[in-house]
């Protein structure tokens, strides 16, 4: 069996543990996060390289961020929050789940270790310029969907406008296959803790998600993908080896 393949069903189990625990104890933040906690260390001591280690952290920035402002507007809530209006096990959460999408796309596309954190918008120099342009876009969607939650047809058509402009200039076919992904795992994730009662939406549409949703975990998904790429080449030396000598 390919060793990536091996990793890639480990990350299933640990995300499947990761949802249950949030199913299970969200009322109890204690066990929660201890739980949480656990799966990230031995995930990150024993599949994981220094590169993951900043899209973990900057998925658990970003989604979290995002939250909090969104949540301070009232577009949706926690059941058991403990500072901000989250649950201390939510950045967890975020990392966690940034880097299981990441990795399905790296096993279904047989990506090797520098195409997935180095081979990125090569062909465009300024890299901070490429950041900017990214976080800009995640910045006006966050905005929009803190302004707009109560019109969900309204806010849905500006987030496909937003995910438009951020595909449009910058992408590869495995960052479509990431973001579809993103936009497929995170509502699933989202219904199966609403049906246990972790948080709740303001404005639901169907199944306990409001209909943009889908649209804004692609948005995320692909400014997260873009961004640590980005990060990594700006704080890491790219290796010196090709995809067949590694």
């Amino acid at each position: 069996m390919n060793k990536n393949f091996q990793s890639l069903i480990l990350e299933f189990l640990f995300f499947a543990i990761m949802i249950f625990t949030v199913y299970e104890f969200w009322d109890n933040t204690l066990y929660s996060t201890i739980i949480g906690i656990v799966l990230v260390i031995i995930a990150l001591l024993f599949f994981h390289t220094k590169e993951d280690l900043v899209f973990f952290w900057t998925g658990a920035l970003l989604g979290t961020g995002a939250e909090i402002v969104c949540i301070y507007y009232g577009a949706w809530n926690y059941s058991n929050p403990v500072i901000l209006g989250i649950p201390l096990w939510l950045p967890i959460f975020w990392g966690f789940a940034s880097l299981f999408v990441r990795r399905l796309r790296d096993t279904v596309y047989k990506l090797e270790h520098i195409d997935i954190h180095y081979k990125h918008n090569e062909d465009l120099p300024l890299s901070y310029l490429i950041l900017i342009y990214d976080i800009f876009l995640f910045g006006l969607s966050i905005v929009f969907i803190s302004l707009l939650w109560r019109t969900n047809i309204l806010l849905l058509i500006i987030l496909l406008v937003l995910f438009w402009l951020t595909t449009h200039n910058f992408h590869k076919k495995e960052d479509l296959f990431f973001v579809s992904m993103a936009a497929i795992v995170g509502p699933i994730a989202e219904i199966i803790c609403i049906n246990a009662g972790a948080w709740y939406y303001s404005n639901p549409s169907i199944f306990g998600i409001p209909s943009w949703l889908p649209v804004a975990y692609a948005i995320l998904g692909l400014v997260l993908r873009r961004t640590v790429s980005t990060i990594i080449r700006l704080i890491y030396k790219k290796p010196k080896f090709d995809n067949k000598s590694y």
